[in-house]
């Protein structure tokens, strides 16, 4: 058995787009106050997202199961 992703512009991909936005906005730092992540210089970062794939940074990893709450 082979395991295949979905189909672009099938209702799953469409709900998945909407969950990975909302992810966005909730991981935000600016629009939640969210202060877990790692500077680099002025700049609080705790996610990268490309596509399906995401990545969450942290200090701690007291700070890091926070952030992977909100997700």
């Amino acid at each position: 058995m082979q395991l295949m992703g979905l189909d672009q512009g099938s209702i799953e991909s469409m709900f998945f787009d909407v969950y990975l936005d909302l992810l966005y906005i909730y991981l935000s730092v600016e629009r939640n106050n969210i202060e877990d992540g790692c500077c680099i210089g002025e700049v609080l970062l705790n996610h990268l997202m490309f596509a399906d794939d995401i990545c969450l940074f942290d200090r701690s990893v007291r700070g890091l199961q926070s952030i992977q709450d909100v997700c």
